[in-house]
């Protein structure tokens, strides 16, 4: 009985883990992308040995080992961000931001108005649950390149 009881556990544990997986998969793929902000044309130059990039006030940064942004984002990924600007944020776009109890790099999945004015609802790409509301002066970065 044990050995039965043992392989429907396992069972179980894979179906649920199928179905948590294709969720994720298309709530991920429903997301909008990011704004584009670089142009390809008037911003990035390509030779053999290097790519230059000319746009104001680009900084760079390493992913830390969180898995909430997998398969996009992963341990050791560099990322190319800028400080925010107010009206140019959109939905689709990767930002840190950070408040007194909580932060983190995620994907913005909303913005809307409430009493105090605009906020913004992120939530990880391998996450099941949203964050919690933020302000514009919560956000710190957004992401406008990733080097895998």
């Amino acid at each position: 009985m044990g050995k039965y009881f043992m392989t429907f556990l396992l069972i179980i544990a894979i179906i649920i883990s199928f179905i948590v997986g294709i969720y994720c998969r298309i709530d991920f793929m429903n997301y909008p992308a990011p704004k584009d902000r670089i142009s390809q044309e008037e911003d990035i130059i390509f030779k053999k040995s290097y790519v230059k990039i000319n746009y104001d006030n680009i900084e760079h940064g390493t992913v830390l080992d969180t898995n909430s942004m997998i398969p996009t984002l992963d341990a050791g990924h560099t990322l190319l961000y800028i400080e925010p600007i107010k009206n140019d944020i959109q939905v689709g776009d990767i930002i840190a931001w950070q408040t007194e109890t909580s932060s983190s790099l995620h994907r913005l999945i909303e913005i809307g108005e409430d009493k105090k004015g605009t906020f913004y609802i992120t939530q990880g790409d391998a996450n099941l649950q949203k964050d919690t509301k933020i302000r514009f002066e919560n956000i710190k970065l957004v992401v406008v390149g990733i080097i895998y």
